[in-house]
């Protein structure tokens, strides 16, 4: 026996996403991928921090959603179509696999600099340091048996924290997370969701590596104070930051705004939600001050005219070191004095006249937040 069931209508999804703004990133986003040379793709991510609501979410290269399968490396295509059967079907899942990845939800990367900002927030939170405490840099500081250096060879001389920030200087930063400690440290690192998923509503989330506890020794709190050594994903970067400039509050990531029935009635409203409070409203303001004197010094490139943007820039070398490929990113919030988006720009493996996130992916996050 059979039985005809008439099709029924689906719910709709409603999403966060800010049609304009989405436009703003996917622009910009390829135009830094054309301007830099960019070899491994981008993505950037556009936060509410006082919701969490994602405004837009990029990655590129990207791809045609009317027609996924058609690879946009057209060489990599006629590669692929010379392999015999079994191979091409294998070799075309993996090469379709990659190319749908959101890089900007399912990618881990080494932060650099950017972290740098998570690193002032424990200090100042836990009260070991202030902006005005002053710190030397030789170029060179001595960890156990390791010797790491500034990137400027030469040192930043006598610099307050606040300078020390400014100038990106690793020694200054590898001496406050000394203060913070050990402990302290892997605490603050947990709070603001680095060992966690997020949970994003989109599949495929990831978790980077960090350090076990008991491996974590001065050498690695050393460099992870400036953001070496360990991976997270771009989404746990701007949900943090958020943290940092809304007044200290983590909210969870999402992209779901309302689920609606086909009559248009909304079946479920998707409202803000808490995770946690990693700092204080006092520290938060203190952050907003820093991010806002690094874009008007160190960060200038990402300075819109007119309005109070804050910022701050990160360049890691990937491993294995010494193979010259780096990733340059840049974190901007604006406007500063009352945050309305977060903006992070990342770009893996620029090949032009720069590698560094100051001078590859401010100028993307600039225009982002200018537009």
């Amino acid at each position: 026996y059979e039985k005809y069931y008439n099709a029924e209508d689906g719910n709709n999804l409603v999403l966060t996403i800010d049609e304009t703004i989405q436009h703003f990133v996917e622009k910009n986003l390829e135009q830094a991928c054309i301007d830099n040379k960019v070899k491994n793709g981008a993505s950037a991510i556009v936060m509410q921090p006082q919701t969490g609501e994602i405004l837009a979410l990029a990655n590129y290269p990207n791809y045609d959603l009317n027609n996924p399968r058609q690879l946009t490396n057209q060489q990599l295509q006629q590669e692929i179509e010379q392999l015999p059967e079994e191979e091409y079907n294998k070799r075309m899942a993996e090469v379709l696999q990659k190319m749908w990845r959101s890089k900007a939800v399912v990618d881990t990367y080494e932060p650099g600099s950017t972290f740098k900002l998570i690193t002032c927030a424990m200090a100042l939170e836990e009260k070991v340091t202030t902006l005005q405490d002053t710190y030397n840099c030789t170029g060179v500081k001595e960890v156990g048996d390791a010797k790491i250096h500034c990137w400027k060879t030469s040192g930043h001389g006598s610099q307050t924290f606040l300078q020390g920030l400014v100038n990106s200087c690793n020694p200054c930063l590898m001496s406050v997370g000394e203060k913070i400690g050990q402990e302290d440290f892997y605490r603050y690192y947990k709070a603001f969701g680095f060992r966690e998923l997020t949970g994003f509503d989109m599949p495929g989330e990831a978790v980077g590596p960090f350090h076990s506890y008991e491996n974590f020794h001065s050498t690695e709190l050393a460099t992870a104070s400036f953001g070496q050594g360990f991976g997270i994903t771009p989404l746990q970067t701007v949900t943090a930051v958020s943290a940092l400039v809304n007044g200290g509050v983590m909210y969870r990531p999402h992209i779901v705004k309302q689920i609606k029935d086909s009559n248009g009635n909304i079946v479920e409203d998707i409202q803000p939600e808490i995770i946690r409070q990693p700092i204080s409203k006092e520290t938060s303001e203190q952050l907003k001050l820093v991010m806002e004197t690094v874009v008007n010094d160190s960060g200038s490139k990402a300075a819109v005219k007119g309005y109070r943007i804050g910022g701050k820039s990160g360049t890691s070398e990937k491993l294995p070191r010494g193979n010259n490929k780096y990733i340059g990113s840049f974190v901007a919030a604006a406007p500063i004095d009352d945050p309305q988006v977060v903006v992070l720009v990342i770009l893996d493996e620029p090949e032009g006249e720069s590698y560094y996130g100051g001078q590859t992916a401010a100028p993307a996050a600039g225009k982002i937040v200018e537009e």
